[in-house]
């Protein structure tokens, strides 16, 4: 059988571009108009049969198939005699090879510091929130921008009640015709703590602030548990996750109060 492979001077791993590249370079060499020499010529022609069955890729697998069939023939059969039993051939099951499993691991120490620092930066967001809520208070005269009313499974019907300087809820009855309230209020955030109506009469304030508050203080917990140095890189880092969803959560509630 023909070994266009060795025609070409190539390797049985070649690739499509140095079989063109070969067959360029011998043609240019083997050609009738350049070698009046007949061998060259029987070259040529064994040149461009090769070209032809290796620059098709599906002759080339046909090829490469019978190629690999031909230099690697089966093994003769031994014909046995007849009458002669040969016993069949037991068969062993494959043993197992235990593999040692390998486990990469990853150095996240120098991500550690990073985490930590982050933490500290995420606990000004209840910070801010805290000191705005307790501390921050000024009592003003806000419009009223709009009312509701709302049912309740515990205490009822009661009263939402939006003004220029902040929404509060409460259970008492409000006059519609009140365009006016007096509220004390936080500077940053406007955490309403008490409304008074322009007769004087106070208007019960119930605190609405619970989920912010409970997620507030969630995330002061993880931020300064991210803080302790004998924690591990990896735990580090999760707490700085952890605590990144947390300040999101909080700052959506405050969005949407």
């Amino acid at each position: 059988m023909k070994n266009h492979y060795r025609t070409l001077e190539l390797s049985n791993f070649a690739s499509a571009t140095d079989v063109r590249r070969a067959y360029r370079r011998l043609v240019l060499v083997t050609h009738p108009d350049r070698t009046p020499d007949v061998a060259a010529h029987e070259r040529y022609l064994a040149i461009n049969e090769a070209y032809e069955v290796l620059s098709d890729a599906q002759k080339r697998y046909v090829y490469d198939t019978r190629l690999h069939a031909f230099l690697n023939p089966l093994p003769p059969v031994v014909a046995t005699t007849p009458g002669l039993a040969v016993p069949p051939r037991v068969s062993r099951p494959p043993m197992r090879v235990w593999r040692r499993r390998v486990v990469v691991t990853t150095d996240f120490s120098h991500y550690a510091e990073r985490a930590r620092r982050w933490c500290r930066y995420l606990l000004s967001v209840p910070c801010i929130l805290f000191i705005d809520y307790f501390l921050l208070k000024h009592t003003v005269k806000a419009p009223v921008v709009a009312f509701y009313d709302q049912y309740h499974a515990i205490t009822g019907i009661r009263y939402l009640i939006k003004t220029t300087q902040g929404s509060f809820v409460t259970s008492t009855t409000y006059p519609e015709s009140t365009d006016t309230l007096t509220v004390q209020t936080s500077w940053l955030f406007h955490f309403v703590h008490t409304a008074v109506l322009p007769n004087g009469k106070a208007l019960p304030v119930t605190p609405d602030y619970h989920s912010w508050m409970a997620f507030a203080g969630l995330l002061t917990v993880v931020a300064l548990f991210g803080q302790w140095k004998l924690l591990s890189p990896n735990t580090s880092i999760n707490a700085a996750i952890c605590a990144t969803m947390l300040a999101i959560i909080v700052v959506a509630l405050m969005i949407n109060a």
